[in-house]
């Protein structure tokens, strides 16, 4: 669960998606820096474990993706590249074995003059 951070940037900046093609490497844990210019994506994580007999833990994390930018139509498309790497994702890297992830909420809003689209992903991982 800590380290699913990482694999949530990694998958979210990878070369060649709708993603990057549009946002570049502007996606951020917690915070916007500074003076950065829209569209970005922003994440968190909160979750917990659960131990098995054996002492396996199994991580259940909730993962908020919250994409934003001065363009509604933007948003959208930002949003579906994210649901599109996301969704049902599986995979494993050195310390992370992702076995589901799955979109459970959708939200959009508008504030300080820019469209925001938040997508709530489960993340199970051992």
């Amino acid at each position: 669960m800590i380290g699913i951070g990482k694999v949530i940037y990694n998958l979210l900046t990878a070369t060649g998606t709708t993603i990057y093609t549009i946002v570049g490497k502007k996606v951020y844990p917690l915070i916007i820096p500074e003076n950065t210019q829209l569209p970005c994506i922003v994440y968190e994580r909160n979750g917990n474990y659960e131990y098995s007999r054996d002492g396996q833990a199994i991580a259940t994390t909730v993962v908020d993706i919250t994409v934003l930018s001065e363009d509604y139509s933007q948003t959208i498309n930002i949003a579906e590249g994210v649901f599109n790497i996301l969704n049902m994702y599986s995979g494993e890297n050195s310390t992370i074995h992702v076995y589901n992830t799955r979109l459970i909420s959708v939200q959009e809003t508008y504030a300080e003059n820019a469209f925001i689209q938040k997508l709530t992903f489960e993340v199970k991982s051992i």
